[in-house]
């Protein structure tokens, strides 16, 4: 598989097919890189930005200059004995370069060819750029997030990125699946605007139903209570997912009277009263600490969980029996770490133990492996 994507989308498609077994080489532009190497955002460990160490164990890197003939030959060598290529550059790029679907797929017709970008391959934004931000801004994420003043906040997490790099994966995986049936590749395409507006779901359901099935005192939340709250020594989130479990959340919080509250019956009638109803759980969970509450809902089989922070979770319990950090054998960083694969196969969890490669770090072998491809012969565009 041949990786020329860079920053999230494109690499954390990569990153996922990497730990599910796939070879993967990366393949930077020379000097520079990805362009994650260098962000300093959220962090830089070893002068590499943390964001490229999240988003590329398991691959090999190749440096090429694919405005420069010779790479761009080379780059047809590594193409035609991949089986996967995934770009994230706007529309046309590829093809500038000679390196487009059409013609790759000429000459390799098994090649299964993913093309991210940020709005699309048609339409009047498709050659515009974006990133997270920008997507969550275009497809109503944001309007869906707002603070108390209306301000839209983006999520911090580049969710519609990652959303977007496991569409592709899914996508891919399906590809290869179904050539092995007809012995053809395909030409994949996927966008972040596509799979931000994806994650509108019931919104936008919602959005299509008739004017008459809304009610404009319904409020915005799924359930009533579905929010956070301030205990005494920090925030902490209650769901009530159903009628039972309200009545065992007002058991458990010592407010049998909500419970006996006709304003408060069912659902329907909690979110039409919730500007009474919230000032009142809130006088109560405001009077003790989060692992109390948590002892009391939880017995109450009431969801709920502090709000954590990443140190937090990162050391609890639950997440050192999941096993989700893994330790990682790296050349210029000591005590590497990072989270696997969210996935396990009959129990064994299937991150590469491979490390986010340096830049170039793996031409010598890159190179020798297209040596002995004595049937690989050169391809060009």
């Amino acid at each position: 598989m041949l990786d020329f994507s860079r920053i999230i989308a494109g690499p954390f498609c990569a990153q996922y097919l990497a730990d599910l077994g796939a070879d993967v080489i990366k393949v930077e532009r020379k000097g520079l890189g990805d362009d994650a190497r260098q962000y300093s955002f959220p962090a830089l460990w070893h002068g590499t930005g943390t964001m490229y160490l999240s988003f590329n164990r398991g691959k090999r890197s190749i440096a090429l200059d694919l405005d420069d003939e010779a790479d761009r030959r080379l780059a047809w060598q590594l193409i035609g004995q991949c089986d996967v290529l995934i770009e994230n550059f706007r529309p046309g790029v590829m093809d500038k370069l000679g390196l487009g679907f059409d013609a790759v797929h000429a000459s390799n017709p098994g090649l299964v060819y993913c093309s991210i970008s940020g709005f699309g391959q048609d339409g009047p934004l498709a050659h515009a750029g974006a990133n997270d931000l920008v997507a969550q801004a275009s497809t109503g994420v944001m309007s869906l997030n707002q603070q108390e003043d209306g301000r839209p906040q983006k999520v911090v997490p580049a969710m519609v990125d990652m959303f977007t790099g496991l569409n592709a994966a899914v996508a891919i995986i399906a590809a290869i699946h179904e050539r092995s049936r007809t012995h053809k590749g395909a030409h994949i395409t996927t966008s972040l605007f596509e799979c931000g507006i994806s994650m509108l779901s019931y919104f936008a359901t919602s959005h299509f139903a008739p004017p008459q099935v809304h009610d404009k005192e319904q409020g915005a939340s799924i359930t009533v209570p579905n929010q956070s709250f301030r205990a005494s020594d920090g925030w902490m989130v209650v769901a009530c997912s159903n009628e039972p479990m309200w009545q065992r959340l007002c058991e458990a919080i010592g407010k049998p009277q909500l419970r006996d509250d006709p304003r408060y019956a069912t659902n329907l009638d909690r979110t039409r009263h919730q500007k009474t109803l919230i000032p009142l759980l809130e006088e109560v969970f405001v009077t003790a600490t989060r692992a109390q509450w948590a002892q009391r809902l939880d017995a109450a089989k009431t969801s709920n969980s502090s709000v954590l922070s990443v140190d937090e979770v990162l050391a609890h319990p639950q997440t050192k029996s999941l096993g989700m950090i893994v330790p990682m054998a790296h050349p210029q960083i000591d005590g590497f770490k990072m989270l696997r694969a969210p996935v396990r196969f009959d129990g064994k969890a299937l991150t590469s133990n491979l490390p986010p490669p340096a830049l170039d770090q793996h031409r010598q072998d890159i190179m020798s492996e297209l040596i002995r491809s004595s049937d690989n012969p050169l391809k060009q565009g």
